[in-house]
């Protein structure tokens, strides 16, 4: 069932829709500028703190890592940092010297050795590949080239030849990892992390944190990490943009300890090419940009899986990603999805959200 929509914290300005003064405060601003820029993913970021609160925030990623946590905890962010720092290294596309450049650029002459980390996210890549039948799968490089992507958004309409091409070099089937390494069957293919790498810097910060014994909310760029409860015990709560109505939020989503949140979605990222109105998400099976779902939130016990199926449920459509996050231990959804001239927002009945705002 939809959490109810919640009149009366909309008309009185409920505590879950501010921010702490003492983390805005304390982190020079960074709390509400960091919102804004996580806000492209549809997280808003923190929105009720205990008041004891302190955010550092910092470049990592191509986006920004937003660490919440008490006073005092300075040793424990540098080694967050490094943490993800460490992870970008290894998995950015973008460094032409990360390992993953190096893969891309080696793999289907030979099979390469890849480091813990990164078959970490291969792993999990093709495990949530599987689960949704091929609607996530992180070798969509060469669909991109068809369709002229620059700075994440399409610039060309590909021809039907140029795209069954690309679809032929397309596929984590094309991908064989073994112990020996991982080798690529066809030329030209390469894995670009984008749809769950952060999910997993999120991941590897809060494992630093909890390391150091403190309890905080990890946000890499809009997928959000808990790291216990709040100092005062209570659970973290998190805003959801409202992807129709510009500046409001649709949803405050309750974070358990040690829990996790992610959005994708395609209401910011519509472009028209050629006379034609696209997203910036393709569906990998047919080659195409997806249509239907606006935005998908996940909760889920990992950052890297709540990032991994968001970015699925944009591609299943609102039913199918509702079934199957339903069906997965752990896992919840928010669902905002075009359906004829309007939008509905459906939820697994599990979510434990209050509705802000309608659509």
């Amino acid at each position: 069932m939809l959490p109810p929509f919640d009149e009366e914290a909309m008309k009185n300005g409920s505590e879950d829709r501010k921010f702490s003064r003492r983390a805005l405060l304390a982190g020079g601003g960074a709390l509400a500028v960091g919102a804004a820029f996580a806000s492209r993913r549809g997280v808003l970021g923190l929105l009720a703190g205990t008041g004891d609160l302190e955010v550092a925030r910092f470049a990592a990623m191509g986006t920004y890592l937003e660490l919440s946590l008490p006073a005092g905890a300075g040793a424990a962010v540098g080694k967050a940092v490094g943490a993800v720092s460490a992870l970008e290294r290894k998995l950015s596309v973008f460094l032409p010297d990360s390992e993953l450049s190096g893969l891309n650029a080696s793999a289907s002459r030979a099979r390469v050795a890849v480091s813990s980390e990164l078959q970490r996210v291969l792993d999990e890549s093709r495990r949530i590949h599987g689960l949704t039948d091929g609607a996530f799968d992180p070798t969509v490089g060469p669909l991109m080239s068809s369709w002229g992507f620059r700075q994440g958004r399409p610039t060309r309409l590909p021809g039907r030849e140029a795209l069954r091409a690309s679809l032929e070099r397309t596929g984590l089937k094309r991908v064989d990892s073994a112990a020996s390494g991982v080798a690529f069957d066809a030329e030209g293919l390469g894995l670009d992390f984008g749809g769950i790498a952060k999910g997993y810097g999120a991941d590897r910060a809060a494992e630093a944190l909890r390391a150091s014994g403190l309890s905080g909310l990890v946000n890499a760029g809009g997928d959000l990490r808990s790291v216990g409860a709040q100092p005062n015990g209570e659970p973290w709560k998190v805003g959801v943009r409202n992807p129709v109505r510009t500046g409001e939020l649709l949803a405050s989503v309750e974070l358990a300890p040690d829990q996790a949140v992610a959005t994708s979605g395609t209401y910011e990222q519509r472009y028209e090419v050629e006379g034609r109105q696209v997203t910036h998400i393709l569906d990998p099976r047919s080659g195409g940009p997806v249509d239907g779902v606006v935005s998908a939130t996940v909760v889920a016990a990992t950052a890297i899986e709540a990032d991994a199926l968001s970015t699925a449920a944009c591609v299943l459509g609102a039913d199918a990603a509702l079934r199957l996050c339903s069906s997965l231990p752990g896992v919840e959804a928010l669902v905002v999805a075009r359906d004829g001239g309007k939008y509905r927002v459906d939820a697994t009945s599990g979510l434990k959200a209050r509705m802000l705002g309608r659509v």
